[in-house]
């Protein structure tokens, strides 16, 4: 696999998919709060799940990071 400016294909693939993870957790947490606004759903599960959904994204983000740093031995 070609490796430049410390990054791969691989890596950059990773950090896309990460990427992807995030906007769709966003678009959860923005389905449960509108949910619990209109009172279609408990707002101590929509609280619960929008928790989770945050940490998820919390560590997703730094996998991503992780994925797209330059690395120096990859140079």
């Amino acid at each position: 696999m070609k490796e430049k400016h410390g990054l791969s294909q691989y890596r950059i693939n990773h950090a896309r998919d990460h990427a992807r993870y995030i906007a769709e957790s966003v678009a959860k947490i923005e389905i449960l709060f509108h949910l619990s606004q209109e009172s279609h759903i408990d707002e101590e599960k929509a609280e619960n799940g929008i928790q989770y959904l945050t940490k998820e994204i919390e560590r997703s983000t730094k996998d991503l990071i992780g994925y797209v740093e330059q690395r120096d031995d990859m140079r």
